[in-house]
């Protein structure tokens, strides 16, 4: 005990025995988990705030230091040797499965649905898209290689994004009727030349192992790099299937041809849409409206926003406009526009409701071209009654009744239809 009793510093540990071999502890570094380590087979439990890793398959925790891909590694091929080749699925559902065990001993059978219906994973969701849309196209193809032959429809758009989409939709037979479904979407990141679109077709029916000697028939817009004589996408289709038909797309057409219209009618309907710009494009403006439409008892609160790409929107913006017409002049008188005045002419709101008759009844013609078991020859009948209407006959007779809203305003405002207006009518 004397040498404990020695005064003055101790120089050197090592002149002490009874403490060499003492180990001075140091607080190690605290591992952090990371996803990663769900493909060992391993998630975390937090204890006195410190991330252990806890095995998905036996439930045992190891230490923090064991942190790291090879302990867990170890783990998985020394306990569960069987599963070590499982991918991250098998392991996320076990945890999923695991939960609704856990949520089932707490809580009870209700809640155990409730969790059922949340995705546990933050991909589940696109997953199961992805399964759907697999399954679907499978589907397709399926239908396709089993039918002789088949039919393909092609369109190519622009959207809002500036992204340029491809669509093909493939009619075929299927237990001798006809049937109809999308075959492929494809964005087009380049150009949107005849060979581009031809090449992503041609590139997905060879991924596909679909014969072009099968398709009998090539629908499209009459658009140079669809239907070009040389380097369009005609051209290039009848390069490889000699006996294809090509038709252009009657509805494409009929947009076409319903899109002239004598000067006087034309300006009113760019006014109609410069109108309604002037409530879209300012929100103060459109809350205000709503406003008022909702108190005046109107059937609609707002209107309807006019764009190229949907074909249905002229007509639906046009009859809007027309039934609120004393709404919007109302407006007017407290906040005023250049082309508030319209709405006190006559002729004008005449004009605009021959346009919003006319427009509708090229919607309803196009609706029923849509139809899937629709045939060529009942599209032409149609198309052929449509333009063989007696309206023209009927103007010149003094007899608007055909177009409803004209009729009704004319009855209104106790008017004859003028001259100039029967005119324009009869011209278009």
């Amino acid at each position: 005990m004397d040498h404990w009793l020695k005064t003055g510093s101790v120089k050197n540990l090592k002149e002490l025995p009874q403490v060499s071999n003492t180990k001075f502890l140091v607080p190690g570094k605290i591992r952090k988990y990371s996803e990663e380590y769900l493909c060992h087979g391993f998630s975390f439990i937090t204890i006195d705030n410190i991330a252990k890793p806890e095995c998905v398959i036996c439930g045992e925790i190891l230490a923090n230091s064991s942190m790291k891909p090879s302990q867990l590694t170890r783990h998985l091929i020394t306990k569960h040797s069987d599963l070590k080749d499982k991918d991250v699925t098998f392991f996320k559902r076990l945890i999923e499965n695991k939960n609704k065990y856990a949520v089932h001993c707490m809580f009870g059978e209700k809640y155990v649905h409730k969790i059922n219906g949340i995705p546990l994973s933050n991909d589940t969701v696109s997953r199961r898209i992805k399964d759907i849309s697999y399954d679907i196209e499978e589907t397709i193809l399926k239908d396709i290689n089993n039918s002789e032959l088949f039919s393909i429809q092609v369109d190519e758009s622009t959207g809002v994004a500036q992204l340029a989409v491809l669509l093909v939709i493939a009619r075929y037979i299927k237990k001798n009727e006809s049937v109809e479904g999308l075959l492929l979407c494809h964005p087009l990141t380049g150009r949107t030349t005849g060979a581009d679109i031809f090449h992503a077709i041609d590139s997905y029916f060879a991924e596909k192992k679909i014969k072009w000697s099968q398709c009998c028939g090539l629908s499209t817009d009459g658009g140079k790099s669809m239907a070009g004589c040389y380097s369009g996408l005609k051209s290039r289709v009848k390069a490889v299937s000699p006996l294809i038909k090509w038709t252009h797309c009657c509805i494409h057409r009929q947009a076409l041809a319903s899109k002239p219209l004598p000067a006087d009618l034309k300006d009113v309907l760019d006014d109609s849409c410069k109108v309604v710009n002037f409530f879209k494009s300012r929100h103060t403006n459109s809350r205000i409206f709503s406003f008022l439409c909702e108190d005046m008892g109107s059937l609609h609160k707002t209107l309807l926003l006019h764009t190229e790409v949907r074909w249905l929107s002229r007509g639906k913006v046009l009859t809007r406009l027309f039934e609120l017409r004393h709404e919007v002049q109302m407006f007017f008188e407290d906040l005023p526009f250049r082309l508030s005045s319209k709405f006190n002419d006559h002729e004008w709101l005449q004009k605009l409701a021959y346009l919003s008759n006319v427009f509708l009844k090229f919607n309803n013609l196009n609706l029923t071209l849509r139809n899937s078991a629709v045939t060529i020859f009942q599209v032409n009948d149609k198309i052929e009654s449509f333009v063989k209407k007696f309206w023209k006959t009927c103007i010149e007779n003094n007899q608007p009744e055909i177009f409803e809203a004209l009729h009704d305003f004319l009855c209104e405002t106790d008017m004859n239809l003028s001259q100039g207006i029967k005119h324009q009518i009869v011209q278009h």
